[in-house]
This record gives structure tokens, C-alpha cells and sequence, in this order.
């Protein structure tokens, strides 16, 4: 457990702009899904239906995108990844979700 991995490849300012860009626009998608919901209990199969349908399944790839961006950006170039720092946050994080599901059950 004691390998340790280097991330030493510096990010390019274009990069950091690219993903901030597309995280505005998985934050509108979001919004859209959100939105889009309240068209779908309209009569089935309606135009408005439809539409509401395709807007929805169209946006729903906002969530993988949040978590495809949320790696390189939360990647600093001077830290040190081990796998005992990820086996912590691992059991700290599997021990905070499993309290929280007890709580809401």
C-alpha cells in the first residue's frame, strides 16, 4: 500500500476553460430535466409529452458529465495519490453514506 503516483502533467489553460464551459452546460441540462418534469404529466403520448420526453432523455447525460469533469479538476499537479489515502476516504465515505441511509430509513 505504500505505492505512491505523481501527477506532474500541468493542465492547459484552454483545458480548465473547456471543462468550465461544459460544466455551464450540464448545470443547463440539469435545469432541463428539471423543467422538462413537470411537461410529462401531460396526456401521454401528447405533442407536449413529446417534446418534453426527448428533452428529458437528451439531457440526462448532464450527471455523467459532472462526474467526468469532476476527476481532472479536482486533480492537483503536486499531489500525491496513495492507495492508503484512497482506501480512507474510501471507508470514511461507505461509513457516512451507510449512516445517512440508516437515518433516512
Amino acid at each position: 500500500m505504500g505505492d505512491t503516483i505523481v501527477l506532474t502533467e500541468k493542465k492547459a489553460d484552454s483545458e480548465v476553460v473547456y471543462f468550465k464551459y461544459l460544466r455551464i452546460l450540464a448545470s443547463l441540462m440539469v435545469v432541463v430535466i428539471h423543467v422538462c418534469m413537470a411537461f410529462t404529466k401531460a396526456d401521454l403520448f401528447s405533442e407536449k409529452w413529446a417534446y418534453a420526453t426527448f428533452f428529458n432523455c437528451l439531457s440526462r447525460t448532464a450527471v455523467p458529465i459532472f462526474f467526468c469533469i469532476s476527476g481532472p479538476l479536482l486533480c492537483n499537479e503536486n499531489k500525491k495519490v496513495t492507495a492508503e489515502k484512497t482506501f480512507k476516504k474510501f471507508v470514511r465515505f461507505f461509513v457516512v453514506a451507510s449512516v445517512w441511509m440508516l437515518i433516512y430509513y
